[in-house]
């Protein structure tokens, strides 16, 4: 007898009007195949998990009946194996919860990037009128020709400026 995958593709090809190779080359039988084995997978959990909880049923019920006779220190003996019973029903037959994530310390704050900076300087550049741009960069030495057009001043402003602190040094004195 030969293995499950090829009696799987003889069959596929048969039910699909196939030649085998045809049917060993398509990706349908494949996953035909893999959804196939997964179910039978899941079933077999599932009695496996049918058949602990009837043991587990079983046991409950021989508990119960003995604890209708049982008095005193045997009677708290079987209420906590009852108890310990239905803890596993209950872990058998709910799935597990979700860790609980733990509050996370203060986030450290990331050094900003050189992209973020320039970001922030282009909108102040927009923002802000040429007189007051004029004056941050006559404070900061700045000796390159200043055009008036702003998308220039932008570019110009970018190539000259291309320090995160000669950045920063710009946009404090631009709010």
């Amino acid at each position: 007898m030969s293995n499950k995958w090829i009696e799987h593709i003889k069959k596929w090809a048969k039910d699909n009007g196939m030649t085998y190779s045809c049917a060993l080359s398509n990706p349908k039988c494949k996953d035909d195949y893999y959804l196939v084995n997964e179910k039978k997978e899941d079933k077999n959990k599932k009695l496996k998990i049918q058949v602990q909880i009837a043991g587990l049923i079983g046991k409950e019920s021989k508990l119960k009946r003995d604890l209708k006779n049982a008095s005193g220190e045997s009677k708290t003996n079987i209420e906590n194996e009852l108890e310990k019973i239905r803890k596993e029903k209950d872990a058998i037959t709910k799935p597990n919860p979700k860790p609980t994530k733990e509050p996370n310390p203060k986030p450290t704050k990331e050094p900003e990037s050189f992209d973020s900076k320039s970001n922030e300087l282009q909108q102040l550049i927009y923002k802000s009128p040429i007189d007051k741009i004029k004056k941050a960069l006559i404070e900061l030495k700045y000796k390159g020709r200043l055009q008036t057009n702003k998308v220039m001043l932008n570019m110009q402003l970018l190539q000259n400026f291309n320090t995160i602190e000669k950045l920063q040094q710009l946009i404090d004195l631009l709010k």
